[in-house]
């Protein structure tokens, strides 16, 4: 039993903590970005405000998305999402770091309900506010490795280089959760899925 709260905990803490490093570390790249791109200063800000988007369109359209995939393949989706959205910044270009904004935010907002439905349907009641709130020091702590890691290695060698340490734990826990996935209980996907649910309008 303790193996499996464990084993649990880990599945849903590894990529709350490397998917919260990329999140952060765009923000904390973004003024790099802009400034290799040619753009204002005041970028930073729009990109900061696609990923808050990203994140909310991500909440709004939740409904067609976690039922279809179920949280373990969601969790996967939003690990290899978020990496290939960062790398977008690579290219220099006004239109790639505002989608990519959008895509890390999206990708890194599935943690909160398929986490939190992973620990309800594999851990005893008693333990919830502990492993929930235990969850979400995933949060500052990959906000910590995006600061220290991700800004040191920009200054000290490239920021580019900086893209891809970031991307490396999320990476890792996709193959993680993948390799996992048949070791917990899960809620069965459901067959359908519309595409309009997640573009419709009036989810938000």
């Amino acid at each position: 039993m303790r193996q499996q709260i464990l084993l649990t905990f880990f599945i849903v803490s590894l990529p709350q903590f490397s998917l919260a490093a990329v999140n952060h570390g765009v923000l904390v790249l973004a003024p790099i970005f802009t400034s290799a791109a040619g753009l204002p200063p005041e970028s930073v800000g729009l990109i900061g405000g696609m990923v808050g988007l990203g994140a909310v369109w991500c909440f709004a359209a939740n409904k067609s998305i976690l039922p279809f995939l179920g949280p373990i393949r969601a969790l996967i989706a939003g690990c290899m999402m978020a990496s290939f959205a960062l790398l977008g910044f690579a290219l220099e270009k006004e239109w790639a770091g505002l989608l990519s904004g959008l895509l890390v935010g999206f990708g890194y907002a599935i943690t909160a309900p398929a986490g939190s439905q992973i620990l309800a349907k594999n851990t005893p009641k008693r333990l919830w506010g502990t492993l929930f709130s235990l969850r979400m020091a995933g949060v500052p702590a990959g906000g910590a490795l995006a600061g220290i890691i991700g800004a040191s290695i920009a200054a000290n060698f490239d920021w580019r280089l900086a893209l891809l340490a970031l991307i490396v734990p999320s990476l890792g826990s996709a193959m993680f959760l993948f390799f996992s996935r048949s070791q917990l209980k899960f809620c069965s996907p459901t067959n359908g899925f519309s595409l309009f649910g997640i573009f419709n309008p009036k989810i938000f």
